[in-house]
């Protein structure tokens, strides 16, 4: 398979980070995380973001993030909530490989539940479950979905390379 540009979608917690570090060494690619990228640009925390500016800012941040990652050769961790909009869904799928790591919530959730980063996590369980499951059928329109549960970030990585060269 050839592409450019590989995305790697999924929920909080899915590893899409881990996963995608590793995945762009072994292809000696550059790797760039839409959280980072953001922060970075403009010079603002995640948490920062949705305190002061909301979720919605947020969103059409990221988007503008997406768009100009997507001119580069490499591997691109998404943030968790990047395919409500129906628009970012649609470039990755026509820049490049779209990978959904499919995660189940509880396991998802028991990775982040401390992590003071995740302006989400301010809310409940029950409030998180309901988006994880909205946000379901737009990972399921990826390329491919990876089940990375019980399974190590390089075993993850080693079944990408392999459906890679298919």
């Amino acid at each position: 398979m050839q592409t450019t540009i590989i995305y790697l979608i999924g929920f909080m917690g899915a590893g899409k980070t881990t996963i995608g570090k590793e995945l762009a060494k072994q292809l000696n690619w550059k790797f760039y995380d839409t959280d980072v990228v953001l922060q970075k640009k403009y010079h603002f925390s995640i948490p920062d973001i949705f305190s002061q500016f909301g979720e919605n800012r947020f969103r059409i941040m990221e988007n503008e993030v997406l768009k100009e990652l997507s001119n580069y050769r490499a591997v691109i961790a998404t943030g968790g909530g990047i395919v409500e909009d129906q628009e970012n869904l649609i470039l990755m799928k026509e820049r490049g490989l779209v990978i959904y790591l499919s995660h189940p919530f509880q396991a998802s959730y028991e990775r982040i539940k401390n992590d003071k980063s995740r302006p989400l996590l301010k809310k409940t369980t029950t409030e998180l479950n309901n988006i994880y499951n909205k946000r379901l059928p737009y990972y399921q329109q990826a390329n491919m979905t990876i089940e990375t549960n019980g399974k190590s970030p390089l075993q993850i990585v080693s079944e990408i390379l392999s459906l890679l060269k298919k």
